[in-house]
């Protein structure tokens, strides 16, 4: 009877083993995922801000260009 039971607690056991096994590959796929994702958002962050410094300047230019625009004809139209 007890070597029926060490038997059945053995193979508990190493089902539990394989078990946090599966579980721990698992975790380590999931880190490694986890830190590439955050990669890719840390780079499109920048990205964002560098695209979002452009776009402010391009304004910039188009309201003065604009304003130019403005000044001159309302200069030829003085005229």
């Amino acid at each position: 009877m007890l070597r029926a039971e060490n038997k059945q607690l053995k193979s508990q056991l190493e089902a539990e083993r394989k078990r946090v096994t599966g579980l721990e590959a698992k975790l380590v796929s999931a880190e490694a995922a986890n830190r590439s994702l955050s990669t890719r958002v840390a780079a499109y962050s920048e990205t964002k801000a560098v695209l979002e410094d452009e776009l402010d300047d391009k304004e910039l230019e188009v309201n003065k260009m604009k304003g130019e625009k403005q000044r001159l004809k309302a200069k030829y139209d003085a005229k």
